[in-house]
């Protein structure tokens, strides 16, 4: 009976380390899957994502910040020109921008046959991206339009690792320069020297970059081109035959009109010219009838002599 006892005992003692075992091990591998997922999570989640630095080096969540350049092309019609314009520079202002480049061409004849263009570079910081194209539409008629969004980010990160790693290059170089003392060896200063000077330039070539994305990503761009018409495009396709009719005849009256103006602007250009040579012209032909009419006398008073010689000789 006591020796059944105690191998009750035993089997239990048993039983009791090998679950105290079986919980030890669950406990280890719940803390190790916690820990992997932990860092799989703040690498997925952009926390501390590693650019090719050590941890310290990374960029954090408040310091990695998307880059993107937007660019729009926008293609309207105005019956308005010289207002358009106005309003246009006046969004421009309240949004914060201002007119990169811009130019017009064409004249205005009158109200009825005008045909102004004016093309703008506009630059438009990119929070008000958005709202400044929309107000384009409430003061044109838009024809055509669209945007395109180029993400720079990794670029713009990875020429900052450049810059920084650069930068720690620079400064051992210059404290080898700063710390130089075997002057009598030339050759190997002068070496070191370029090569500072190379780093820094280097530096300074990706800094300049640096500034021409933060300034594409703070504004962004936007091609406008404006046209004068008389009739909006949407409008004239839904005329009728008869306005279809009367507008065509309004602007075959106008190209006649700027035919008509352009040789006659052309005559007056060229009137000198043709002047000079009207002069010259007649200057030859005088001189060649002069000359017609010698080579007649000439010929005339040469027959006459021999036509005399003739006779004497016959008497």
């Amino acid at each position: 009976m006591k020796k059944r006892l105690v191998h009750i005992m035993i089997i239990a003692a048993m039983a009791v380390v090998l679950l105290l075992a079986l919980a030890s091990c669950e406990a280890s591998d719940n803390a190790m899957k916690e820990e992997i997922f932990d860092s799989e999570s703040v690498g997925n989640n952009g926390v501390n994502v590693d650019f090719g630095g050590t941890k310290d080096e990374a960029f954090t969540e408040t310091e990695y910040q998307r880059k993107i350049i937007k660019t729009a092309n926008v293609s309207a019609e105005t019956k308005e020109f010289d207002k358009a314009l106005g309003l246009i520079e006046e969004l421009c202002e309240r949004a914060g921008g201002y007119i990169e480049k811009s130019s017009m061409r064409g004249q205005s004849l009158d109200s009825e046959y005008s045909r102004r263009y004016a093309d703008y570079t506009l630059r438009i910081p990119s929070e008000n991206f958005d709202g400044f194209n929309e107000g384009l539409g409430s003061i044109l008629n838009v024809v055509s339009s669209s945007s395109n969004a180029d993400e720079v980010t990794s670029a713009y990160y990875d020429i900052k690792s450049r810059i920084e790693v650069l930068q720690m290059q620079k400064d051992a170089l210059q404290e080898m320069y700063d710390n130089y003392t075997n002057y009598k060896d030339i050759d190997s200063l002068i070496a070191l020297q370029d090569k500072l000077f190379s780093v820094i330039e280097e530096i300074e070539a990706y800094e300049t970059q640096i500034r021409l994305y933060d300034d594409r990503v703070a504004y962004s761009t936007v091609h406008l081109s404006v046209s004068e018409v008389v009739i909006y495009t949407e409008d004239e396709e839904q005329a009728t035959f008869g306005q279809r009719l009367a507008l065509a005849f309004s602007g075959g009256w106008t190209v006649f009109v700027s035919i008509c103006q352009g040789i006659a602007i052309a005559f007056v250009a060229c009137f000198p010219t043709l002047a000079a040579m009207g002069i010259i012209a007649a200057v030859i032909a005088l001189i060649c009838i002069r000359s017609t009419k010698r080579a007649r006398s000439k010929k005339q008073n040469q027959q006459v002599n021999l036509s005399l010689q003739n006779e004497n000789k016959t008497e």
